[in-house]
């Protein structure tokens, strides 16, 4: 059974790895930056705006830093995340909120 168990993540990891390559939502410029860490820049999906972020690898996974310079784990990749944590944080709040108030 632990046999199976590190063909399973590589898989997954695979799998993950395919899904972001071809979704153009993933899509951000990447570079390396002087301070060493990759900088990632994406643009929200409701304007032209664009943000800024450094990412680095940790043993729990990666993380990106917001604006606000706030390190959080990236889920379902640095680019969305940084994109759906700033740029478009709000405007998707907004988008629904439905008939709350």
């Amino acid at each position: 059974m632990t046999e199976r168990r590190p063909l399973t993540l590589a898989l997954a990891a695979l799998a993950g790895l395919a899904f972001a390559a071809a979704s153009p939502a993933f899509a951000a410029k990447k570079h390396k930056a002087k301070s060493g860490y990759r900088t990632i820049t994406v643009q929200s999906n409701y304007t032209t705006e664009t943000v800024t972020g450094r990412v680095r690898t940790t043993r729990s996974g990666p993380q990106v830093q917001l604006p606000s310079g706030a390190w959080i784990p990236c889920y379902l990749g640095c680019a969305y995340t940084l994109r759906t944590q700033s740029i478009d944080f709000w405007k998707w709040i907004q988008e629904n909120a439905g008939d709350r108030g």
